[in-house]
């Protein structure tokens, strides 16, 4: 780890960051406060292997919790670890009636 002027350490950048000079971004999921974290539609999407129009019409049913910010969804890591676990609770129930 490389030290700072503030002397806290930071960890070394990403080998592309290295090999290209610029920072990536890409794999930075948004904080909230409290440490929540909030993905797009699309990551949303990726995590549950679905589409993102899947996760609109989860969200316009009320089976997934999202906000809009400047108009696009985001929907907080949580709200999908919910929706999975009942999801698995209602399969759970059907297989043993």
């Amino acid at each position: 780890m490389k030290k700072s002027n503030s002397n806290i350490e930071q960890p070394p950048p990403p080998l592309e960051a290295i090999a290209t000079g610029r920072p990536k971004f890409a794999n930075v999921v948004p904080m909230l406060g409290g440490g929540r974290r909030a993905v797009s539609r699309q990551e949303a999407g990726a995590m549950l292997g679905v589409s993102w129009k899947t996760i609109e019409r989860l969200i316009n049913r009320g089976e997934l919790q999202g906000f809009k910010v400047l108009g696009q969804w985001r929907i907080l890591v949580s709200e999908i670890d919910v929706y999975v676990e009942r999801q698995s609770s209602e399969q759970n129930k059907r297989f043993q009636a």
